[in-house]
């Protein structure tokens, strides 16, 4: 069981690493393109989960 536990959180730790690591790249691509204000903000909010930053209702 443990080791179930081990790999999964390894699995998941890979994965998220990947992702930022995605999104660090983007991030660099859209800082050189002059027509875009905030290309940080726009890059943060490509990778931000609506879910958890959708209004309740």
């Amino acid at each position: 069981m443990l080791k179930a536990v081990e790999v999964t959180a390894n699995l998941t730790f890979d994965k998220i690493n990947r992702i930022l690591a995605a999104r660090d790249a983007i991030g660099e691509v859209v800082a050189g393109q002059e027509i875009l204000r905030r290309p940080d903000q726009l890059v943060q909010k490509i990778f931000t989960q609506p879910a958890l930053h959708a209004p309740s209702t």
